[in-house]
């Protein structure tokens, strides 16, 4: 399940192959959709809940109109179930992971993961408009069951079966870091509103809480500073002027 941006419709996948669309405020349905094959495993609106995602067993994922309710496009990249996708901040790039296949992101750009016995157990970043891959990322050792965006979509946190969880510089493509505490493995990750926590939950029964995972900026570094030594350079008067400036 998965609310819109501002709360006031709510979208349902089952196993019944179908998603609804419902009315928080009345509890009405207010469209059954009918697309996949197989049961609809996960489901996600963008930002401004203009367009949402539905990812199946069947291999697919599927936007659509939420206005209109029509089906925009279905996306063919998996060799295995779909198991979450999840839009970045500004609806720009999905991501969607999967089970005995691979898993990709898609919308402008797209990023796919792919897992299991048939796949590389890597992750993908596309240009959704020309179908083109852009990069691939490298690192899990196998299947990876989610995938989440920070706040500005800068960092993607991936987390597999092979017990850990990933963070990827999106630009860039660069691992930023593995995240090693679980026993068992990783089926889902997510950060909070601003990036700066990010939740694992495992299948070892635990959910891990961390803190900075992707690690401090330059400039909060300085800031964590300046918030140390400001009083001291503001009021000692064997500190130059000049040396005052330096945390305004």
């Amino acid at each position: 399940v998965s609310f819109n941006h501002d709360g006031s419709i709510l979208a349902s996948g089952s196993d019944d192959k179908t998603i609804k669309l419902w009315n928080v405020k009345t509890g009405k349905l207010i469209r059954t959709l009918n697309a996949h094959n197989s049961y609809v495993s996960s489901v996600s609106f963008n930002h401004d809940g203009s367009i949402f995602a539905s990812g199946s067993v069947d291999k697919t994922i599927k936007l659509w109109n939420v206005k209109t309710g029509k089906l925009i496009r279905t996306l063919n990249a998996h060799n295995g179930d779909v198991s979450s996708v999840s839009f970045n901040h500004d609806g720009s790039i999905l991501a969607s992971g999967g089970g005995d296949g691979f898993i990709p992101v898609r919308n402008r750009n797209f990023i796919s993961v792919r897992s299991g016995d048939n796949g590389d157990n890597s992750i993908e970043l596309w240009d959704v408009k020309t179908g083109k891959l852009i990069r691939t990322f490298n690192a899990h050792n196998d299947d990876v069951n989610s995938v989440s965006f920070n706040h500005d979509g800068s960092i993607l946190a991936s987390g597999s079966v092979d017990k850990t969880i990933k963070l990827w510089n999106v630009k860039t493509g660069k691992l930023v870091r593995t995240l090693n505490a679980h026993n068992d493995g990783v089926s889902s990750v997510s950060f909070n509103h601003d990036g700066s926590i990010l939740a694992s939950g495992s299948r070892d029964k635990t959910i891990t809480v961390w803190y900075r995972p992707s690690g401090w900026s330059l400039d909060e570094l300085i800031e964590g500073g300046c918030k140390r030594v400001r009083n001291y350079l503001s009021y000692n008067p064997n500190v130059s002027e000049e040396d005052k400036k330096l945390c305004k």
